[in-house]
């Protein structure tokens, strides 16, 4: 299933072949245990709201050239001017449209020289800039 990631600044990306698209939504709790104290006297506080983190993985293949320049597209996202992107699918099974900002980006190159494979995996938060 191809993702795309859409900002205004910095145009549209779309990552192929995604074969794994993890979502986690967690609480930022703050956490006290009292001191000489079990678990279950521990105290929490729920005022720091949600977070949503969205992970893709997935595969581009294709010449080399192509590899090379997908992984210079991918690495151009996270640049430290962070934007916000809206990431789509063209599935209706799977949340999409969502405002995010790239957390982490990792990329590994296969299948031997001229590399012809590019494993990638992109980490996402949902929220604005």
């Amino acid at each position: 299933m191809a993702y795309t990631l859409t900002s205004s600044t910095k145009g549209t990306l779309t990552l192929p072949n995604v074969n794994e698209d993890s979502r986690r939504k967690r609480a930022n709790l703050m956490v006290l245990p009292m001191p000489a104290s079990d678990s279950s006297e521990t105290l929490e506080f729920d005022f720091m709201g949600c977070e949503k983190h969205v992970i893709l993985r997935g595969i581009k293949t294709g010449s080399a050239s192509e590899c090379k320049t997908f992984a210079t597209q991918l690495d151009s996202l996270l640049d430290g001017k962070q934007v916000t992107f809206v990431l789509s699918a063209d599935s209706e099974t799977v949340f999409t449209n969502i405002n995010v900002l790239i957390e982490e980006i990792s990329f590994n190159l296969q299948e031997g020289i001229p590399y012809t494979k590019l494993l990638y995996e992109i980490q996402l938060v949902e929220g604005t800039a």
